[in-house]
């Protein structure tokens, strides 16, 4: 009996025993951890049982790591948005983490923690991850991911029906909500998988302005415009507004309240449908601006600035009417605007005409009535500006050479190739001297015909003639500045100078002749171009054909002079009739050559010479 009561106490005695060992072990494990982490306690995957608050440092810096670069799905109903934790101001909260690991089993009930103990033995305890948003990086990167699938609230305004203004209602957008965003973020608790999913929902965007309002902007614009308000600018009479035009160009636009707390839709007109109205209104008012322009005073390029003009009307007279709207004035005081030149000092040096980089002089015999047309295409043409990649056309430049402009009749080769009187005669001295300035200043001559006779005050073979509506000189600026055209004279000469930057140097390489058809002489004259920044060197062509004579064509035969009288009648009469009419045989022109284009070497010549002068 004794010993079978000691055996009962002993097994009772062994669990007793086992619990005190286990008590005894956790207090002793307890006592050397202190105030680190509880033993088998894991952060994030990682084992942190043990350790102390500056040794979790380098965890969480690992773990803060690993969030900034989790990517983030944002799910809405109709689109997901990408982005990543970093972008969306969502970080792990260091501080509160590490207390949270620390304060791992502290929260147990007294009795339970060996026990709690043991088992973590068998299945480790996890810390909590804690996390924090930053509210304004999360609505700065919201802001830029909206774009993609927000829908904008149209506010109300107003629309012209019918002779009237009418409301249009503001109609509300849709868009992403910052809040609910934080809130799903705020409840993150893990981003092991490198990846957080939030399904949000898109909210109503309410319009910034009520109905009211817009409702308001047409009542004061049709109360207005049934008797429109006057206007008056720079002392003019007054001058009525078109009412229907007013509502046609009204809008609705914000402004600040007349208690100035806040913005609220006020009465607006379209700007440049208002500018065009006043334009039409007051189309006699204003002084027009004076372009700069450039002249050339002791081989000196002198640029002269341009004036300023003024118009109806100045911006802030469309602010002035639809103030008018919204108050009810009657009479509107416009002012001017300052018009600027289309072109001023600032065009001309961006040109950059600054030397003269060509020249070339004829002479003439002086006083004859050709000399008065030479002066005024040279007076017409000088002060031409060409800017780069331009081609000046001297037919279009100075249009038909009439009595009107300045002209007069002089000498011409005129129809079938025979010398005549036609007004304008004489200007093709001027082509002459101002095809070969172009020749010399390195310029593309892209059309051109030589007289159909050589006349010896010009260089044989290198020159030009001119006919209004059927021969032209045109040049061409091939180079990046500009190009301005002087031609100045004297009683027995004519001189073309071409200013710029010096961009091309250019002279005669060579000229050649050969025999065209039976009598003509065709000329070849070769142009050598170096360009100065470069050195590169090309050769191109030019082309004169030369008949001996008036009328006479290149295969030897002969064209009538349309000045010369007509033939005796031959037809003979019976006596007593009446003698039978003379009959004028119509003249037929000399084939006409073709413009030359200054073509590379081997281009093909004209067909025939030239026919005027």
């Amino acid at each position: 009996m004794p010993r079978l009561r000691l055996t009962a106490l002993a097994a009772a005695g062994v669990p007793l025993l086992l619990l005190l060992l286990l008590i005894v072990a956790w207090a002793i494990d307890a006592s050397t951890r202190g105030a680190g982490v509880t033993r088998n306690v894991t952060l994030a995957g990682q084992d942190v049982g043990g350790m102390s608050q500056g040794d979790l440092v380098d965890v969480l810096n690992k773990v803060s790591a690993q969030v900034q670069t989790a990517k983030v799905q944002l799910v809405l109903p109709k689109a997901t948005l990408d982005s990543t934790a970093a972008d969306m101001g969502l970080r792990l909260d260091q501080t509160r983490t590490a207390q949270g690991a620390l304060d791992v089993g502290k929260d147990d009930p007294l009795p339970f923690r060996p026990f709690v103990w043991v088992g973590s033995f068998f299945h480790p305890r996890k810390a909590k991850l804690y996390f924090a948003v930053d509210s304004n990086a999360l609505a700065s990167r919201l802001t830029v991911l909206e774009q993609k699938v927000r829908l904008p609230p149209s506010e109300p305004t107003v629309a012209y029906q019918d002779g009237e203004l009418k409301l249009v209602s503001g109609k509300p957008g849709k868009g992403l909500d910052p809040g609910a965003v934080a809130d799903e973020l705020g409840k993150v608790t893990n981003v092991s998988a490198g990846k957080v999913t939030l399904h949000v929902d898109m909210i109503d965007i309410s319009p910034t302005y009520k109905d009211s309002e817009a409702q308001k902007v047409v009542d004061d614009v049709m109360a207005n415009t049934k008797s429109p308000p006057v206007a008056t600018v720079a002392g003019e009479s007054p001058r009525p507004f078109d009412g229907d035009r007013l509502r046609r160009l009204a809008t609705a636009v914000p402004g600040r309240r007349p208690d100035g707390k806040g913005l609220v839709l006020m009465p607006a007109l379209d700007p440049a449908g208002t500018a065009t109205l006043l334009r039409e209104m007051f189309p006699d008012v204003g002084t027009k601006p004076a372009n700069a322009s450039v002249r050339v005073v002791s081989d000196q390029v002198v640029v002269d600035p341009g004036v300023p003009g003024t118009a109806c009307c100045d911006p802030a007279s469309v602010n002035g009417i639809a103030t008018a709207l919204l108050s009810g004035q009657r009479t509107i005081d416009l002012q001017l605007e300052s018009v600027a030149p289309t072109k001023d000092t600032d065009y001309f040096a961006k040109l950059g005409i600054s030397e003269k980089v060509a020249e070339f002089t004829t002479n003439h015999p002086s006083g004859a009535p050709r000399v008065t047309n030479i002066h005024r295409i040279a007076d017409l043409v000088q002060g031409a500006v060409v800017e780069p990649g331009q081609t000046f056309s001297v037919n279009d430049y100075v249009g038909p050479r009439t009595r009107a402009k300045g002209f007069v009749a002089a000498p011409v080769i005129g129809e079938n190739g025979y010398f005549s009187d036609d007004v304008g005669g004489g200007v093709s001295q001027f082509a002459t001297t101002m095809f070969n300035a172009a020749f010399f200043a390195g310029l593309e001559i892209p059309e051109y015909q030589a007289h159909g006779i050589y006349i010896s005050r010009y260089p044989y073979g290198r020159e030009a003639t001119l006919d209004y509506g059927n021969i032209d000189l045109k040049v061409r600026n091939n180079t990046p500045f500009g190009i301005l055209l002087w031609p100045t004279y004297t009683d027995s000469s004519i001189t073309v100078s071409i200013y710029s930057t010096r961009y091309i140097e250019a002279g005669q390489d060579s000229q050649t002749t050969e025999q065209y058809g039976a009598v003509c002489t065709r000329v070849s004259t070769v142009r050598k171009r170096t360009w100065v920044t470069t050195g590169e060197a090309q050769l191109d062509k030019f082309y004169a054909l030369y008949t001996p004579s008036e009328g006479l064509q290149c295969d030897g035969s002969t064209l009538p002079n349309p000045a010369a009288p007509p033939p005796p009648p031959t037809t003979t009469t019976a006596p007593g009739s009446p003698p039978a009419p003379s009959a004028s045989v119509p003249a037929t022109s000399a084939p006409a050559a073709p413009p030359t284009s200054a073509a590379a070497a081997g281009a093909a010549p004209p067909s025939s010479p030239g026919t005027t002068g």
